[in-house]
């Protein structure tokens, strides 16, 4: 099914294009990915437990810093609070980091098809250009 995929055969042809070092560059940015979506869904578990401990229920949700966290409500609020604050931050810095080596990505792959480009029509004789005129 892949197989018939337009796209997928785009895809490869300009996988073959590509220069052997930039083949794999774009599975180095998938740890990168998973790293801002599991920030992602911790910020929503902040959120959840926040809202659980804001209108007093004692609905206990399975996060690893829970002992961190203290007993007295107020303080508790507070606490998630500024947890919810320091990942929100993180998660936004995550999120700008995956995009500035998407574009660095980016360039490099235009960078590398316009040097192939040049390549392939200065490599062509001046009698082609003379003739052809296109």
């Amino acid at each position: 099914m892949i197989g018939t995929s337009k796209t997928y055969h785009l895809l490869m042809r300009l996988q073959k294009a590509l220069p052997v070092r930039r083949r794999s560059s774009p599975l180095k940015l998938i740890p990168l990915a998973a790293f801002t979506g599991l920030v992602d869904v911790i910020v929503v578990g902040i959120v959840f437990r926040f809202f659980t401990v804001f209108i007093g229920q004692p609905h206990q949700t399975p996060l690893q810093f829970q002992h961190f966290i203290p007993v007295d409500p107020k303080t508790k609020i507070i606490s998630l609070v500024v947890i919810y604050i320091a990942m929100n931050w993180l998660a936004s810095f995550s999120k700008l980091f995956l995009k500035a080596a998407q574009e660095r990505l980016r360039v490099e792959v235009w960078k590398d098809l316009s040097e192939l480009a040049q390549k392939k029509l200065l490599s062509q004789s001046y009698e082609f250009f003379l003739n052809k005129k296109i």
